[in-house]
């Protein structure tokens, strides 16, 4: 029982963590002067994908460490939160999408909000995942193996926008 307390209690760090390290990752590639190796953890440009990178980047982050300090079972943890990392993933373009199209435009104080909201689904999630559902553990393969998409996908995306980030500056 103490380590459900104790995930907890990460779960809440790290989703206010999450939230002030996602404002960081959204300037330091243009803090860096445009540096390459940025883009990777780092918002290169307005896109969704980009946002979703930086509240990602956090989460994956946080969720190593929450899995070698807290003492459930790794397959049950890791796969609870690779799970919620899809969540995160989904919840932001789900939420923009949605507010944009009834709205007809964005306004920034929504798009904050749309961030909170997805980080705290993710957690939300990966925590009741890690503590209700002793079976998931038996999808730790398939979710190991979207992970790997999901950082393969990531990576991909940033290589095409800084291909149309050079090709603007040539023109």
């Amino acid at each position: 029982m103490a380590e459900l307390q104790k995930l907890k209690r990460y779960e809440i760090a790290g989703a206010i963590l999450n939230f002030a390290l996602a404002c960081i990752l959204h300037l330091v590639y243009d803090w860096s002067g445009k540096q390459f190796y940025t883009a990777l953890f780092s918002s290169v440009d307005e896109s969704v994908t980009e946002h979703i990178k930086i509240f990602a980047v956090p989460y994956i982050f946080w969720a190593f460490i929450e899995i070698f300090c807290i003492d459930i079972s790794f397959k049950q943890l890791a796969t609870a939160k690779i799970t919620g990392l899809y969540v995160l993933a989904i919840s932001i373009p789900l939420l923009f999408y949605t507010y944009t199209g009834i709205l007809g435009k964005n306004y920034l104080f929504a798009d904050i909000m749309c961030g909170v909201l997805a980080i705290i689904a993710a957690y939300s999630i990966s925590y009741r995942l890690a503590v209700r559902c002793p079976f998931l553990k038996k999808y730790f393969g398939f979710a190991v193996l979207m992970f790997a998409l999901y950082v393969i996908f990531t990576v991909y995306s940033t290589m095409i926008a800084l291909g149309r980030a050079v090709e603007q500056i040539k023109i």
